[in-house]
């Protein structure tokens, strides 16, 4: 019995720390779930689990519906105004820079900017983020899971694909 519960309680401590680890890589994005002039959207791994086929998630240039099942959570930020915009921007400057993030596209089209990173913890969870900047606004979505470069890649291609 006593064995049973040790085993049990590493098994509880080991979720709870890989949790906290997943938790962390985006805990940046956190502070603006009250901000003013912000919009703030989590999804849960429960909740996209829930969604599973049955309903069309979708980023303009990603094929989610694959990576669904790899995913831990979606935190999606967007700014209203410019001075948001702003703050938002260079928190995800000094995410990128602090947890070296991976450049893996960007994009400057008449003022407006896309850029996407990758990182991937010792923990082997992974973040993607792409942030988008049309002029005066941002959007940061940060999609989290358990899935490798080269899942990040397939659905990229197969996206492009379809257009």
């Amino acid at each position: 019995m006593k064995r049973i519960m040790i085993k049990a309680s590493l098994a509880v401590l080991c979720a709870l720390l890989s949790a906290t680890a997943i938790h962390a890589q985006v805990a940046d994005l956190e502070k603006y779930a009250d901000t003013k002039n912000v919009t703030y959207v989590y999804i849960s791994k429960l909740m996209l689990r829930m969604a599973g086929n049955k309903s069309d998630i979708s980023v303009p240039g990603v094929e989610m519906q694959r990576m669904l099942e790899k995913m831990d959570g979606i935190q999606i930020v967007m700014s209203k105004s410019e001075k948001t915009a702003q703050q938002l921007n260079a928190d995800v400057r000094s995410l990128v820079k602090r947890d070296n993030y991976e450049p893996l596209m960007q994009v400057d089209d008449d003022g407006g900017k896309v850029n996407i990173y990758y990182h991937q913890s010792k923990k082997q969870s992974t973040v993607v983020m792409l942030t988008t900047q049309p002029v005066g606004m941002l959007s940061v979505f940060a999609f989290t899971g358990k899935f490798d470069l080269e899942d990040v890649m397939d659905m990229m291609v197969e996206e492009s694909a379809k257009e």
